[in-house]
């Protein structure tokens, strides 16, 4: 097994062994090398670096936690994920393709450009120039879309036309590749300074940003809201150990990924407090369609379900704080039908069987010469016991006769591997995705076009019950057509189901702050005691 990380992170896993240490021997740390934060800072360790502050560069929820405090949405999701305007006051349906939306006025970007409708027409054709070139890593949302043109009305007002019905266009504009971005400076910005330094219309901005170290955010103060936090830091630290180590020291405000069995860590000493929540993250093992030639028989895929041992990893991983699922569809647009497939070796072995790969020399299953070895990609310190997930479906895969060559990576060399399709990934791959917001978009994972289809999965069955899913306004048909693709879904198999992710952040006392959902860290409404 090969892990691959860049070379920054060698001083900074040196640093947090020298604090875990301290924190085994003495219980706490010297206070010489105690490094608490600023009264007005609030500090955030996440598991993954912060790779661009620029929304086009970007669909990782480590961008997008800071990018979200520097610019902001036509609509958002608020604390219980409700639809909300935001920098639009108000939108309307003027046909099926077209929408309209009036945006608050006065309102302008932290450069001062002003932020009317025509910094939204910039913005959203911008982002269409940048699907149709294949720039950035706009597949995702601008496929979803289907955008054709965008119409000033006047200075307020916008008109958003799609090439198809759009019945979910006021949720795309709660995303942060749509969110508005100033003409002028964009434009005479260089890809690096968008990345480090952009510029938005939300309550913070870019301070400072270190690759691989820290991104510092200021509050501007001309902005209406005015959040009582003055500064944010943000900190990529991989180990979940180290992570708690930092919290217990006084060194961080908010932890993310908390692993579910070192809760009893965070609350020791009593300066910090758990906060967790189901979360609406899909975590899955991808299985890649266009590689090795096996996973392009459902058969396989079925096996490699039935061949991974969900209930013990939830139990011995996870201390079952969450449920295998079978489905790639959130809360509420789960079919109640559609169940995991269960630990079931036997059938496992039955299924590869019947697609002619059978048990050969070294215990690994061979078909017309070949064997059953695929290579495995898995991002550690980016999701809560993700290298440990991966280490026990090797294992499992190994006891039916499938071998897999694992590599672990950091997130800053993971995500590029995962940018254009999953390009850069081998065979398979673990990987989670936060919610769409809506079955269309939570679906999305698995349709043919969609550019958070890695496996690069394709059916026929699915596309058609898609296409009618896609252009339905009605609710009541469109829970019909998410229902028949989930079950369409666990049928085919397209990826190895894995949970949705329960969210553990350590928080400490001095902060006033509740998670959300969509694991957004959002410090705008925060406030410190």
């Amino acid at each position: 097994m090969k892990v691959l990380r860049p070379q920054p992170y060698r001083d900074r896993i040196a640093r947090g062994l020298s604090v875990l240490l301290a924190l085994l021997l003495f219980g706490t740390l010297p206070t010489a090398t105690r490094a608490a934060p600023a009264g007005d800072t609030v500090t955030i360790l996440q598991g993954a670096d912060i790779v661009t502050m620029e929304p086009y560069y970007s669909n990782s929820l480590p961008d997008q936690n800071a990018i979200i405090h520097v610019f902001e949405t036509l609509t958002r999701f608020d604390q219980n994920i409700k639809l909300v305007p935001h920098l639009a006051e108000s939108w309307r349906l003027r046909d099926a393709k077209t929408w309209e939306f009036r945006l608050r006025p006065g309102r302008q970007f932290q450069n001062g450009e002003p932020l009317n409708a025509e910094a939204v027409r910039y913005t959203l054709m911008r982002g269409k120039r940048f699907f149709e070139q294949r720039l950035g890593d706009v597949a995702y949302q601008y496929s979803l879309m289907d955008l054709d043109t965008v119409e000033v009305v006047d200075e307020y007002t916008v008109r958003i036309r799609s090439k198809s019905p759009a019945p979910i266009m006021p949720y795309h504009m709660a995303h942060s590749q749509t969110a508005p971005m100033p003409p002028r400076a964009t434009e005479a910005m260089s890809v690096q300074e968008l990345q480090r330094r952009p510029i938005g219309s939300g309550p913070y901005r870019v301070a400072e940003y270190v690759p691989n170290e820290r991104v510092v955010l200021e509050r501007w103060d001309q902005h209406p809201s005015r959040p009582a936090i003055r500064r944010i830091l943000w900190r990529p630290v991989p180990e979940p150990a180290t992570r708690l180590a930092e919290l217990a020291a006084g060194n961080a405000d908010i932890i993310l990924n908390v692993p579910p069995d070192l809760t009893a860590q965070v609350e020791r000493g009593g300066q910090a407090r758990v906060e967790a929540l189901p979360g609406m993250r899909r975590i899955i093992f991808g299985l890649r369609q266009d590689r090795h030639p096996a996973l392009r028989d459902v058969r396989v895929r079925q096996a490699l379900n039935f061949a991974f041992d969900c209930p013990t990893m939830m139990r011995t991983l996870l201390a079952n704080r969450g449920e295998c699922t079978g489905t790639l569809a959130n809360v509420p647009d789960q079919n109640p039908n559609v169940k995991p497939f269960g630990y079931d070796q036997r059938r496992a072995a039955q299924l590869l069987d019947e697609a002619g790969w059978r048990m050969g020399p070294g215990n690994v299953r061979v078909r017309d010469g070949r064997p059953l070895q695929m290579g495995f990609d898995c991002p550690q310190g980016r999701y809560i016991r993700d290298a440990e997930m991966c280490q026990l479906l090797v294992a499992d895969m190994a006891k039916v006769g499938v071998r897999l060559d694992l590599q672990l990576f950091d997130w800053s060399v993971f995500v590029q591997r995962s940018a254009r399709r999953g390009a850069g990934f081998r065979d398979m791959y673990l990987i989670g995705s936060g919610p769409g917001f809506d079955c269309q978009s939570d679906l999305a994972l698995v349709q043919k076009d969609s550019g958070s289809n890695r496996s690069l999965f394709e059916s026929a069955r699915f596309e058609q019950v898609w296409d009618d899913l896609s252009v339905t306004f009605d609710n009541k048909k469109r829970q019909e057509h998410c229902y028949r693709l989930q079950e369409i879904n666990r049928e085919e198999a397209p990826v190895i189901f894995i949970w949705f992710q329960t969210d553990i952040y350590g928080v400490r006392n001095r902060l006033n702050w509740k998670p959300r959902a969509d694991e957004r860290v959002r410090l705008i409404e925060a406030t410190l005691r």
